[in-house]
């Protein structure tokens, strides 16, 4: 197994305090080597600029004058014991672990030792003397870290270790959280220390300090999708007198990518000889930013004198040249409350150079610095699909293939997401292993190895959402939003009820959003408005933040009632349920993983599969897992119902009719007579399907006198509309014509529009079985303004079929053109593919019609594409059957025909069709086997009961 063991600087501090690691003595020695102070470090040209780099010079030169420093060597003696068990683990999985924990407790040792030495290097060591118990808590928790999660990961195996995978992360959070905290209170506590000793002694001769010479980060080498922003914005930078640029946007965007790349610009090199690039990610404070800033300008510590800012200010004047300063990660320091005023006093001073500075600062959110002059605001936005994919590319060599789009789709067009998820790629890691880990683990599933924010994407979005800008009642809103997959409608009854599920006395909750939406953990999109999270952001929030007791419940509770709604009594506002469907299924798994079904539940589920079955879901599996949690035998049958209608859509009427019949003993057993009549007529609508029309009417009229019975409207208006459907099929238009009139009348009784319009296209057939063409298309114009008014788009665009149909039917192709691209285009913007694919395959058909087989063939492949994609087998057979007989009648390709139906005839074998389309496929391929004299092909085919359906199929038509 190969390992990247730590080129620890710790190490070589260790290695001067190795021996007995003992508490120190109460009080120091008022002398010490080097007259107490630290070596020189004389600045070099290859001074790096990093923690990590600058640590490991201090610690080398400073090792022996630390010596002296409280729990100094207690807490090296801790860090020898870690590293040793970092060192010899051999299991891959605690070797992680190892390297994760070691990783964090090095960096953060590494900060603690800097700000030692810079206090040590000030005047006076008796300063040192109040830190001496936060470094002793410092070595306790050390201490913590090796015997609660370090010592017990010697007896762990490849089976255990495989288990706490997950406890292992939210381990590496909680220790993450913990050193960062004490390192911050550590670090403050130090500058204020050492600025004390800067105020209130002035030695003779004060040492030198080290000076980081200025130095600019290469280029990005890989910058996708955005290069008209960084044009925009150079152009600014290079022709402003004074720019003052802020470049905003959420975590992992392409703040810092998009800044360097700034830098290098030519326009504005040649606009700024004198460059500086400012890291402020370590730098909580105003104190500590001024310090940073005075290293790299090349002012030492002792010159600041009592007010860092103006002294920073005349060295920068002094250069005389144009400067471009570059503040990156500024949101350190700014989103601290207590530092945020200051830190726009220093800005507002820097400013005062006017045209000789240039300021470029990174931020993550979407505000700016509030100081007295105005930014010139950019916000990143997310990479389109083109560019993801190009990055993709670019970093793994190989293009995404089907399921690395669907990744890609979920990592929402962050740079820094997408950028981790094609390195694993080319470590090795395959996409769809990738996704299914996604699927199980979020965003924690994209790393590459490694702590930090570049490397771990967990990593970087808990630096926003536990920001200080973040507050605790902002959590509890992003917990709730994240169980919202398309986000919280600004419709009034959804934003209503997402507010009934808030704590008690929590803020407002357009002041809580606003505040999220400045730190760029939500955003507004779409129309009508959402609030909305990335899903990466979303995916975190869900896994790390928990919710306060009851809220989680309440939120399920509030929307599954409202929802619940439209299964009661179809309102007229269709749309405004349609576009939440994703919502409530997420709602609903919560349901199944928390196994406590509210009442809302049972009405929210039948609505939620009568709308996802609209829209080509068959989402059968969450349905039965619904039912699975269920005791009442009533509540069972309810959802057995709407699983049947489900299936029913889905074209398989031998699982709906097995549905409807479980349902039906359900009721029986409940006692439930109504019930059971919804039960029976759903049985009836599927023996109707299968030109059972005398055991369908004998259903129908079961049905009909128990609703009569209990006074059920919504039932009789139902039974109405099949019973005058089923004597359309049988030829008795007046009587059809009656029974579809008595359902109108029932639906308009109970308000239903949606029933009246469903209603008026049956109507309108019965119209077209008479001869009434006239007639029916103003049926039609009925059913689509009805169909409008409700906002179900779906309706109205397949009555839109259904005329265009008719219109075809007539002769005017114009027409139906017009018609069938006009309910596409509503189908695409559904989003729905089965409709889709439909109305391709009908505008194929009109295209033959006027002479274009080319274009009809294109239409058709395009819609047998759609078929595949929505995985409904049927239908792929039957356009599969559709482009061979094209083939068959208007080309001279009869091989490519003949290979056609044979893929169609053995795909309505294989789901075991044999309706009209499937005989009308095998009389069409036995003819061309008859015409060429080999009708024994049909058993070399291996189609299973191919010859037989065909010499049936001969038989019927002789």
């Amino acid at each position: 197994m190969s390992k990247h063991r730590l080129k620890s600087p710790l190490k070589s501090f260790i290695s001067v305090f190795s021996g007995p690691a003992s508490p120190p003595s109460a009080g120091l020695s008022s002398s010490s080597a080097g007259n107490g102070r630290i070596p020189p470090v004389q600045p070099t040209e290859d001074l790096v600029l990093s923690n990590m780099a600058t640590a490991s010079r201090i610690t080398r030169d400073a090792a022996e004058a630390l010596d002296r420093i409280p729990y100094v060597k207690a807490i090296t003696g801790v860090l020898a014991q870690i590293l040793k068990i970092y060192e010899v683990s051999t299991l891959w999985t605690v070797f992680w672990k190892c390297e994760e924990i070691t990783s964090m407790v090095e960096k953060y040792t590494i900060t603690i030792i800097e700000c030692l030495a810079m206090l040590y290097a000030s005047e006076g060591e008796y300063r040192l003397e109040t830190l001496k118990f936060d470094l002793q808590a410092f070595q306790k928790f050390l201490i913590t870290i090796l015997t609660t999660y370090l010592e017990p990961l010697k007896a762990q195996n490849k089976s255990s270790a495989y288990v706490k995978r997950d406890r292992d992360a939210e381990d590496m959070r909680r220790i993450e959280r913990e050193l960062s905290g004490f390192v911050n209170r550590f670090t403050m506590k130090g500058v204020v220390a050492a600025n004390v000793g800067r105020s209130t002694s002035t030695p003779a001769e004060p040492p030198p300090q080290p000076i980081i010479p200025q130095v600019i980060p290469l280029p990005p080498s890989l910058v996708i999708g955005r290069d008209s922003i960084i044009a925009s914005t150079a152009e600014t930078l290079a022709t402003s007198k004074s720019p003052r640029v802020a470049l905003l946007g959420a975590a992992g965007i392409g703040k810092t990518t998009v800044a360097l790349r700034l830098l290098h610009d030519s326009g504005v090199l040649s606009s700024y000889p004198v460059q500086y690039f400012i890291s402020c990610e370590d730098t909580p404070t105003r104190a500590l930013l001024e310090a940073r800033i005075a290293a790299v300008v090349g002012i030492p510590p002792e010159q600041l004198g009592q007010d860092p800012a103006s002294t920073i200010v005349h060295k920068l004047r002094e250069r005389g040249d144009r400067i471009l300063i570059c503040l990156d990660n500024l949101e350190t320091v700014w989103e601290v409350p207590e530092e945020r005023p200051k830190l726009n006093i220093l800005l507002d001073i820097l400013s005062t150079l006017q045209e000789q500075l240039a300021v470029l600062v990174t931020i993550r959110g979407v505000q700016a610095p509030h100081t007295s002059f105005a930014w010139n605001k950019c916000q990143l936005p997310e990479l389109d699909s083109e560019s993801s994919a190009a990055l993709y590319q670019s970093i793994s060599g190989i293009a995404p293939d089907s399921t690395a789009t669907t990744m890609l789709q979920n990592l929402s067009g962050i740079p820094l997401a997408i950028k981790l998820f094609a390195r694993m790629v080319d470590e090795g890691d395959s996409p769809a292993r990738l996704l299914t880990q996604w699927d199980r683990l979020g965003s924690s599933s994209i790393e590459t190895g490694g702590i930090d924010k570049l490397s771990n994407l967990d990593k970087s979005i808990h630096l926003s959402v536990f920001s200080p800008r973040v507050r605790d009642s902002e959590r509890v809103v992003l917990a709730l939003l994240a169980v919202l997959t398309v986000g919280l409608s600004q419709e009034p009854m959804w934003y209503n009820a997402f507010i009934t599920s808030l704590p008690e006395g929590s803020p407002n909750l357009d002041v809580l959003l606003r505040n999220l939406r400045r730190v760029a953990l939500v955003e507004e999109r779409d129309v009508p408005a959402r609030w909305k999270m990335l899903p990466p952001i979303r995916e975190f929030c869900r896994r790390s933040l928990e919710t306060p007791s009851n809220t989680l419940p309440l939120l399920i509770e509030a929307y599954l009632n409202e929802y619940a709604k439209f299964y009661r009594k179809w309102p007229s506002n269709y749309i405004t349920y349609q576009l939440e469907h994703p919502n409530i299924r997420s709602l609903l798994s919560e349901v199944i993983h928390r196994r406590s079904f509210p009442l809302s539940a049972l009405d929210a589920a039948g609505a939620y599969g009568v709308i996802s079955s609209r829209h080509g879901v068959y989402d059968v599996a969450l349905l039965e897992e619904l039912v699975a949690i269920l005791k009442d035998p009533r509540d069972q049958g309810q959802l057995r119902l709407i699983i049947g209608t489900v299936l029913s859509t889905k074209e398989d009427p031998t699982g709906a009719l097995a549905s409807y019949e479980q349902a039906q003993k359900a009721f029986r057993k409940a006692g439930k007579y109504g019930d059971q009549a919804d039960a029976r007529r759903a049985i009836g609508d599927i023996q109707m399907r299968n030109n059972q029309l005398n055991e369908a009417a004998e259903s129908y009229k079961f049905a009909l006198k128990i609703f009569v019975r209990v006074r059920s409207v919504r039932g009789q208006a139902v039974t109405f509309r099949s019973l005058g459907q089923l004597h359309a099929l049988r030829g008795s238009l007046d009587v059809a014509m009656k029974y579809l009139e008595d359902a109108i009348a029932k639906y308009i009784e109970m308000g239903s529009q949606i029933g009246q319009a469903n209603t008026l296209d049956s109507i309108a057939a019965v119209q077209i079985d008479r001869g009434e063409v006239a007639e029916a298309e103003l049926t039609y114009d009925r059913a689509r303004e009805l169909y409008i008014t409700v906002g179900d788009y779906l309706g109205h665009s397949n009555t839109l079929r259904a005329i265009a149909k008719l219109q075809k039917k007539r002769g005017d192709l114009d027409s139906a053109m017009a018609s069938y691209e006009s309910g596409l285009k509503v189908f695409r913007d559904e989003g729905h593919l089965v409709r889709q694919g439909q109305i391709l395959m009908d505008i194929g058909d009109t295209q033959i019609f006027r002479g274009e087989i080319d274009e009809a063939l294109a239409a058709m492949y395009n819609g047998l594409d759609l078929f595949v994609r929505a995985g409904h087998r049927l239908y792929e057979a039957t356009a599969i059957f559709t482009i061979g007989m094209v083939y068959f009648n208007y080309t001279s390709e009869l091989e490519k025909a003949r290979s056609y139906l044979i893929d169609a005839a053995r795909m309505y074998s294989a789901i075991g069709e044999t309706g009209d389309m499937a005989e009308k496929c095998l009389l069409l391929l036995g003819k061309i086997w008859v015409a060429d004299g080999v009708l024994e092909q049909m058993d070399q085919e291996n189609i299973p009961v191919l010859r037989a359906q065909f010499e049936m199929s001969r038989t019927t038509e002789g």
